[in-house]
């Protein structure tokens, strides 16, 4: 609350010019641009930006003129609320500073006496008010104290400088004659110079009792207190003897005589002139001046109350606290009061609490400590949203650098609140400096960058160790402020860098105070800081990220899921639920997605793939019943026939081309999903599948890879409906349709029929997986027929793709033969088509590697364990050589690296199971003797690998079978008793 004494200057006591408002009056054209107005007019509208540029453009005349231009452009910047407290203070100290200098630099302008007067005020009334009022109204601290001593010492001297000025002048004025004296009477000066010094003097009297404020007690502060008691007393009694009406300072006076008379412990004084200042600002009648003086009411009662508290008067002090409170209780602004009368109120336990010390009662002491802080709670659950700044006010009072451990629950929320607030004004600072610097900073920015750094870590790092000592605290009060402590711990912990923990403390704080008054934006938090974590490439790997995001989508989602942001991101956590595998979650949350959410027609795609693999899961288990199998694909097939209809009937209100395509495949995969249910156990519904499908190639002609898997569902279903003729004649007819599209979808279709020897292998369905395969194999065989046939129509890499889906047909149909000597002439092919005369086509490579691998695994089962030694070998350079060859972590780099370390453990196997018949060697039994080594290498390079992968590229289960056979075959080799 400011303590200016703006308003006071009424006659009795200076004359004051009061310009008459009336009509404003049309300017000429020629003082419509004139350069003073247009600088005056933009500093009065804070368009500080605009009078720079202007003042570059259209600098003042004179170097005097441009220092005070400058002033008011940075006092204006002083008083821009919106802008930072540091930046604001910043500029005050350059204002000052300016007006400084043009005394200095112009002391017999005839503006350089007011410029004294208007330096002492900005000294007492802007650049020291916050220290006074932290010590008036809040306590302060010993830097406050330091602040203003020097600033008041600073002001008292400006005043002092400046009543000499006016000494020297007046005894000039004694030796002018009559004429000249008339002459400066008439002219205004004489009473101009009167109010100066009357001013001054005033003013003066403030920045001593200032001073004597910030001083310690002692001779030096007694000395200055006693200055000023005769000085309102005896010479100028009559500041406080006029009315104020007349004298327009009794009021102010008052207050000055009394707050300095019980700052000099003369209690019965004090309550004498506070008491009569409280009265007579009370009584004044002019509600504008009343209102202006409201400051004088206030600060008197409370001056009051702390004579009763010095006085060890401290029921009536309480009870003068609860006077004042009550009379501020309907106040919309009454913050600031509120806030000095809770403090108040606290000194007032917190002397007792000295007292119960002094006694030794150290029970009575710590009720009392921690009653002292009561008032400061109460106001701060009463006005939540006024909390930062109770907080910053409290936070200066706590001394610099307090021990955390030594603060109440309550003090420690503060700190950390204070903490925070230092860390965010050391960044501002950093970005400042970064800004200024531009692209290089020199020696000295980069020096400052680094120490703000520094103070910024520091800060957050105490103020994290704080806020984990107050949820560590069991006591009532720090459980009450956890909600708030876990607030701000979140908030250190992302200034940090802790991510995570930020996102994990935010999402405990909602689920452990789900009605904390912040408990939203902290939940908001929590989502972005994991939505960020999560899109990071570098963090695909790391399980607890995604787990940390779904919990924070699921708070946010389940406390407020009427909010906009909640259904924004219920998309998003569905979509996190079935990456992280959770079908069943993910389902229900797709479910939940708002019609109106841009990616809604994407949940209810997904939503059917869920439901699809619940099914699945469902049909795989040993214990399923048939019944409810049924009734559960049905359900599925309706949800899938239902998104087919939604998807289609929004397609035309879609203008992106992209989208469009995007969700007409989507269309049609949901169709063919539909289709594929009804086509196997245990429905089996071929009548369906065909009608499902009917009309589909005319719907989806432009998707060949969907119209490839339509074709083998039609075959499969008129093959079901002894319609053989027609399954036959499908394909033929297809190829007069479309010959042009003919071989991609063909390959397609066998692309297929490949998954589903894939998929029924993975159910562990043996039997449909040798059928799905032998049925690849023939039909596999048939289109590389019908390529070789049909040259002309296909295209080179078309007629290349199909021998190569043939031969791995031929893989998964056992085969292995037939499957290598493919491979062999793919591979040819591919050297061939290559500037370098190398093979570098993955799947090719890969497969020709497999059918070596699997020849070998054939011919050992067979006992033929020279040719599976062969095979293996073979196996094993190639994959080496591809797993080399292939980009870091590519689907391909895992599936070559798994076979690479599969093989030599087959080698050893064979081996064993030689030597288990016997007959070998002295060359293998060294080879077996060297076999646990082997072992051991294999799986350091798995768990090497799963430090950087922890799933393997998706392949962990595989390399757990790996890591489980190398258990068996180190078990069989120790048994022979070859191994070292």
């Amino acid at each position: 609350m400011p303590l200016h004494a703006g308003g006071y200057l009424l006659p009795g006591l200076v004359c004051c010019v009061v310009g008459a408002s009336g009509p404003s009056q049309v300017q000429p054209e020629d003082k419509l641009l004139d350069p003073s107005a247009l600088r005056g007019e933009l500093l009065r509208r804070g368009m500080n930006d605009l009078l720079q540029a202007y003042l570059d453009e259209c600098p003042p005349e004179s170097e005097l003129d441009k220092l005070i231009y400058e002033r008011q452009r940075q006092l204006a910047v002083h008083a821009d609320k919106r802008r930072d407290e540091d930046e604001c203070l910043a500029a005050l100290d350059k204002a000052i500073a300016l007006l400084e200098q043009a005394i200095e630099k112009h002391p017999n302008d005839p503006r350089a006496i007011d410029w004294r007067l208007e330096l002492g005020k900005d000294l007492i009334y802007k650049r020291a008010e916050p220290y006074y009022n932290n010590i008036l109204f809040r306590g302060g601290s010993k830097e406050d104290r330091e602040q203003l001593l020097a600033i008041t010492t600073r002001a008292t001297k400006v005043f002092d400088d400046l009543i000499k000025v006016i000494e020297r002048w007046n005894l000039k004025l004694q030796q002018l004659g009559e004429t000249e004296l008339r002459k400066l009477e008439n002219s205004g000066e004489i009473a101009r110079y009167r109010t100066l010094e009357l001013q001054s003097r005033y003013f003066a009297s403030w920045a001593q009792f200032y001073r004597a404020l910030a001083t310690a007690p002692g001779k030096e502060r007694d000395k200055l207190l006693a200055d000023i008691i005769t000085y309102f007393t005896v010479e100028k009694k009559e500041w406080i003897e006029t009315d104020h009406k007349d004298s327009g300072v009794q009021c102010q006076s008052l207050l000055l005589l009394g707050m300095t008379y019980r700052l000099a412990g003369k209690a019965d004084q004090a309550v004498k002139y506070l008491g009569q200042a409280v009265k007579r600002a009370e009584a004044l009648t002019d509600p504008a001046e009343k209102r202006s003086l409201g400051w004088v009411a206030n600060l008197g009662k409370m001056e009051e109350v702390k004579v009763l508290r010095d006085s060890g008067e401290y029921d009536k002090a309480l009870a003068g606290i609860q006077a004042i409170t009550k009379s501020l209780s309907d106040e919309t602004q009454s913050l600031s009061l509120e806030l000095a009368a809770v403090l108040l109120e606290g000194s007032i336990y917190a002397k007792q609490a000295d007292e119960a010390a002094a006694k030794k009662d150290k029970e009575a002491q710590a009720k009392l400590l921690a009653k002292s802080r009561e008032p400061l709670i109460a106001l701060a659950t009463r006005r939540p949203q006024a909390k930062a700044r109770i907080y910053s006010s409290v936070y200066p009072l706590l001394g610099k650098d307090p021990d955390p451990k030594k603060l109440g629950p309550f003090d420690q929320n503060v700190l950390v609140a204070g903490l925070l607030a230092d860390a965010a004004r050391a960044q501002q600072r950093i970005e400042q400096v970064r800004k200024e610097a531009g692209a290089s900073p020199n020696a000295d920015q980069q020096k400052q960058i680094a120490a703000l750094e520094t103070e910024r870590a520091a800060s957050l790092n105490k103020a994290i160790t704080s806020s984990e000592l107050l949820l560590a605290d069991e006591s009532k009060l720090a459980k009450e402020l956890r909600a708030e402590a876990l607030f701000n711990l979140g908030v250190c912990c992302y200034q940090r860098g802790q991510a995570l923990r930020a996102v994990e403390t935010f999402t405990r704080l909602l689920r452990e105070h789900p009605k904390f008054d912040r408990g939203k934006d902290a939940i908001l938090y929590a989502v972005q800081i994991a939505s960020e974590l999560n899109m990071d490439p570098a963090n695909r790997d790391r399980p607890e990220i995604r787990t940390a995001f779904i919990e924070a989508l699921r708070g946010l989602t389940r406390q407020y899921p009427d909010s906009a942001e909640a259904k924004y991101w219920q998309f998003f956590l569905a979509n996190t639920l079935d990456l992280a595998g959770q079908a069943r979650a993910a389902a229900e949350a797709y479910a939940k997605v708002d019609p109106t959410h841009e990616d809604y027609l994407d949940a209810q795609y997904y939503r059917v793939n869920c439901l699809v693999r619940l099914f699945s899961e469902a049909a795989s288990s040993e214990s399923a019943d048939p019944s409810s199998l049924k009734t559960q694909v049905s359900e599925v097939i309706d949800q899938a026939r239902a998104c087919n209809q939604r998807i289609t009937e929004s397609l035309g209100a879609i203008t992106d081309k992209q989208r469009r395509d995007t969700l007409t495949r989507s269309a049609g995969d949901v169709l063919l999903t539909a289709a594929q249910l009804t086509n196997e156990p245990p429905l089996t519904d071929y009548k369906e599948t065909l009608d499902i499908l009917k009309g589909f190639e005319d719907r989806y002609s432009a998707y060949r890879d969907l119209i490839g898997r339509a074709m083998r569902l039609k075959i499969v279903a008129l093959q079901g409906l002894d319609q053989l003729d027609k399954a036959k004649q499908l394909i033929p007819d297809y190829l007069k349709r479309d010959p042009e599209n003919a071989g991609a979808t063909l390959g397609a279709l066998l692309a297929s029929m490949q998954r589903e020897v894939t998929r029924a292998k993975e159910r562990n369905d043996l039997k449909a997986a040798r059928k799905a395969a032998s049925e690849a194999v023939e039909l596999a065989k048939w289109l590389y027929q019908w390529a070789q046939d049909n040259r002309k129509q296909l295209k080179p890499d078309e007629i290349f793709g199909i021998r190569v889906q043939y031969a791995q047909a031929c893989l998964e149909a056992d085969q292995f033969d037939q499957a290598r000597t493919l491979f062999e002439q793919c591979r040819e092919e591919d050297a061939a088509r290559s500037e370098s005369k190398e093979p570098s086509h993955g799947p090719t490579l890969l497969g020709l590697a497999e059918s070596h691998y699997r020849l070998g695994l054939q011919a050992a089962k067979d006992g033929k364990y020279d040719k599976a030694r062969q095979e293996l070998q073979t196996a094993s350079k190639e994959f080496l050589a591809i797993w080399r060859r292939s980009p870091r972590h590519s689907d391909l780099w895992w599936q070559a690296l798994l076979r690479a370390l599969e093989t030599p453990v087959e080698l050893r196997d064979v081996s064993v199971s030689q030597a288990e018949k016997g007959g070998l060697t002295e060359q293998q039994r060294q080879e077996l003797a060297a076999i646990p080594g082997t072992l051991d290498r294999v799986e350091q390079t798995i768990r090497a690998e799963r430090l950087t992968d922890n799933k393997l590229g998706g392949h962990d289960q595989a390399f757990r079978r790996l890591e489980a056979r190398i258990d068996e075959l180190r078990k069989r080799a120790g048994r022979l008793r070859l191994g070292p």
